[in-house]
């Protein structure tokens, strides 16, 4: 059955709810901004309120020590005495050390509860411009691969007034992804997950898609296949080596090839493994 005019095929009217609809059937298009500076900002003004805060009570403690006053000279070292003296209607005896001291601890509460959201904010992990791309494509929003956002069978570019700035060129250091993070992948495998598989899907891949122009390939069958590749590859290359050594007489050549096949292998830790730097100089040099 159509779906009723004016909404999209889930049912949603377009604009964010179908959008909402988009992001939650593809966790990598989940792509927020985190206002990191707005977050700090907030943080910051806390720090600063805290700081008077704290010099005022210094000074309300200063206050009742000068006071005179035998009940309110004691009220630093005695809370419970500072609590039943609260209310008195007593103006000598009455001070403001509590009032204050409540007040210092909604504060550090808030403050906490800021620092938090902006250490959360902050871990969360920054989206590839692949997965950018996918949303809205920033380098070429008018070309065949313009993110959902732009499409006509998308978002229709329904964005308007300043919240088209959101997803902008701009504000790329401030996007987060919501999604889970991937596993370290491999310059290899990263190329076999991207532009390879695009390939394989024009000329043979599956023509189903979750989304009009999105395809959709199991994560678990490319990682498959490139460790098949790596597998391989890894055998190989060592016995060719071998067999081609076997073949040359002169050892000044066979210097040189080993010098080419061990910056071969360097290249091949680097391309298809996630090793750091120390691994990849540990293998080849011993």
């Amino acid at each position: 059955m159509a779906a009723p005019q004016g909404q999209g095929a889930n049912g949603y009217r377009p604009g964010y709810p179908q959008l909402a609809t988009f992001m939650s059937q593809n966790p990598e298009t989940a792509i927020v901004r985190k206002f990191s500076t707005l977050a700090m900002l907030n943080v910051l003004r806390l720090q600063a309120e805290l700081q008077d805060m704290e010099a005022e009570f210094h000074e309300i403690v200063e206050e009742d020590s000068q006071s005179g006053n035998p009940t309110r000279q004691k009220y630093s070292r005695d809370f419970s005495l500072m609590r039943n003296y609260a209310e008195t209607v007593n103006a000598e005896e009455r001070s403001l050390q509590l009032w204050q001291i409540t007040n210092i601890g909604n504060k550090l509460h808030e403050y906490k509860v800021a620092i938090d959201d902006a250490a959360a904010l902050n871990s969360l992990h920054t989206p590839s411009s692949r997965e950018v791309d996918a949303l809205i494509n920033l380098t070429d929003p008018k070309s065949m691969k313009a993110g959902w956002l732009n499409r006509p069978d998308g978002g229709r570019s329904f964005l308007c007034d300043r919240e088209k700035d959101i997803w902008t060129a701009e504000n790329m250091e401030d996007l987060i992804s919501l999604a889970p993070p991937r596993a370290q992948q491999d310059v290899f495998t990263s190329f076999l997950d991207g532009a390879l598989t695009d390939i394989y899907h024009r000329i043979w891949g599956k023509r189903k898609e979750t989304q009009p122009g999105f395809r959709d390939y199991s994560q678990k069958q490319t990682s498959r296949a490139s460790t098949v590749i790596v597998t391989v590859l890894s055998s190989a290359l060592p016995t060719i080596t071998v067999l081609v050594l076997f073949f040359i007489h002169s050892l000044l050549i066979r210097i040189g090839l080993v010098i080419v096949f061990t910056a071969l292998f360097s290249l091949a830790l680097a391309v298809f493994s996630s090793a750091d730097k120390a691994t990849i100089f540990t293998a080849t040099a011993t």
